[in-house]
């Protein structure tokens, strides 16, 4: 029996505008700024009649808007309100908040839950320290995970191959001075973090930052999370290493003993 894919040839252009939609969102929503019909356009390959026709319907629903000055078009309140939903929904911000400020008012650093996306991981939740505020590191943000301590915890528990895989199909690219971008001191990075139960991030997603992350263990055994403490690089607990570990540890511990209480997925 022979499979197809394709769309039926009477909804052939509902699929090709809803085709063009996603990928027209995703381009907007990486640039910093925004991005005019013009430009959409040529990223795209797209005409610009049809571009112009996809960002109207969008604009209209509330999922892009438009500078009228600049005339470049950003992501809309709508998609923000759906991104919010969508982060309730995965419900390990229900039950890792308490967690999370204590770990804030022992390390007096920022607390944070990421999850994997791709070759991201994204920021479900954050408890922030009043001494390290990164505003355009807000909840929905997504981070390279050869740069974090939670992706490296995150992909340190997944099999081999599918690491290999991400590897093979997005590299590993340069965010600070620091970042791993060898795959093979990657590969031996996540092997002494999948035996030492934690991961340490020291300046290689943005230079003066630092991080220690941890799992969180889903109740099926599985970690699709993890739980991390950060905070600048000069911060004074930092030469308490073994302690911020410890507490960053035993925060992935309450979390998870608590996602065994009250399942969240």
């Amino acid at each position: 029996m022979a499979g197809s894919a394709a769309a039926p040839a009477k909804h052939r252009g509902t699929f090709d505008s809803l085709h063009h939609s996603m990928r027209l969102l995703e381009v907007v929503g990486r640039a910093e700024g925004g991005l005019t019909n013009a430009e959409i356009s040529r990223v795209l390959d797209l005409a610009t009649s049809s571009c112009s026709y996809v960002l109207g319907e969008l604009e209209r629903a509330g999922y892009v808007t438009r500078n009228p000055e600049t005339r470049r078009y950003q992501l809309g309140l709508k998609l923000v309100t759906l991104a919010e939903g969508a982060l309730r929904e995965i419900g390990y911000r229900r039950i890792a908040e308490p967690a999370l400020h204590k770990l804030v008012a022992e390390t007096g650093l920022t607390a944070n839950i990421c999850v994997l996306e791709g070759n991201n991981v994204v920021l479900v939740d954050r408890v922030e320290s009043p001494a390290f505020i990164r505003p355009e590191v807000a909840i929905g943000t997504a981070l390279p995970v050869n740069g974090s301590a939670i992706g490296k915890v995150l992909l340190a528990h997944l099999p081999g191959a599918r690491v290999l895989e991400m590897v093979e199909s997005y590299g590993l690219p340069r965010s600070a001075r620091k970042t791993i971008t060898s795959k093979t001191r990657w590969l031996a990075e996540l092997e002494t973090v999948r035996k030492q139960g934690y991961a340490i991030n020291d300046e290689e997603i943005a230079d003066g930052v630092r991080s220690v992350g941890a799992p969180i263990v889903h109740p099926d055994g599985t970690v699709r999370a993890g739980v991390s403490a950060m905070g600048e690089s000069n911060y004074p607990i930092w030469k308490e290493m073994d302690r911020v570990i410890d507490l960053v540890c035993a925060a992935g511990r309450e979390i998870s003993r608590a996602a065994r209480l009250t399942p969240c997925v």
